[in-house]
C-alpha cells in the first residue's frame, strides 16, 4: 500500500515488494494506491502505479480508508487469491494420494 498522495511511499513499493519475496517469496501480492479521496492532491498517477502493477504481474487497485471506496474489492480479490494458492498448493501435494 502507498500512499497516491507521496511520491516516497511510491518509490518504496519496490524495496516493500522485495522484502516480501525475501520473507514470504510463495505469498500473494497487489499494489494498492491509497487516498484516492484525496485525488487533488495525488502526485502519483494512476498509469504510473498501473505500469508497475503490469511491471510486477500483480493486479492494482486505488482505495480510500476514509471512504471506503474498494477497500472490500481489495480484501475480496487477495482472499481469492490466497484461496487460489492454497488449492493449488493442496493438489499438488495430492497428486501422489491413493485412494
Amino acid at each position: 500500500v502507498f500512499d497516491i498522495t507521496d511520491r516516497t511511499s511510491f518509490k518504496n513499493v519496490k524495496n516493500w515488494l522485495g522484502n516480501l519475496e525475501t520473507y514470504a517469496p510463495r505469498g500473494n501480492k497487489i499494489l494498492v494506491g491509497n487516498k484516492s479521496d484525496l485525488s487533488g492532491n495525488r502526485v502519483v498517477d494512476s498509469s504510473e502505479a498501473e505500469q508497475l502493477a503490469n511491471s510486477l504481474k500483480i493486479p492494482y487497485f486505488e482505495t480510500s480508508a476514509k471512504t471506503a471506496e474498494n477497500v472490500d474489492k481489495v480484501f475480496t480479490v487477495l482472499s481469492e487469491k490466497i484461496r487460489e494458492r492454497v488449492d493449488s498448493t493442496k493438489s499438488s501435494s495430492n497428486l501422489g494420494a491413493v485412494d
